[in-house]
């Protein structure tokens, strides 16, 4: 099978080949899979931090399990009719905020998953 040098080089591979034969092409060029498109490309691979995490930390995991805990009892009451008046207002203006955080979240992770995976 033929492919092309030069710009298209990248997409070739990414419609042609499938995901064995791009480890396979990783290993043989001694990089990760993830660095492939970078190098295909004749650019250098984004370094990741050295306080990047082998392993999530525990802390982290266990907050996330809180946060959840907490929003599946705040759905509830909500279900319940917790608000009266103005507080309904308020609730949601808080809440945009926190929604806002966790977007600007989402869009790290896909940034960092099309980087490096």
């Amino acid at each position: 099978m033929l492919s092309p040098i030069g710009d298209h080089l990248p997409e070739w591979v990414k419609h042609n080949l499938d995901h064995e034969d791009i480890k396979l092409l990783a290993e043989i060029a001694s990089v990760s899979s993830s660095e492939l498109a970078y190098i295909l490309r004749g650019q250098s691979p984004p370094q990741i931090s050295p306080r990047a995490y082998m392993e999530v930390p525990q802390t982290i995991i266990n907050q996330l399990r809180e946060t959840c805990k907490f929003f599946r009892e705040l759905s509830r009451k909500i279900r319940m009719g917790m608000f009266k008046d103005k507080s309904f207002s308020r609730f949601l203006k808080e809440y945009n905020k926190v929604r806002a955080a966790v977007n600007e979240v989402d869009d790290e992770l896909i940034r960092y998953k099309k980087a490096y995976f």
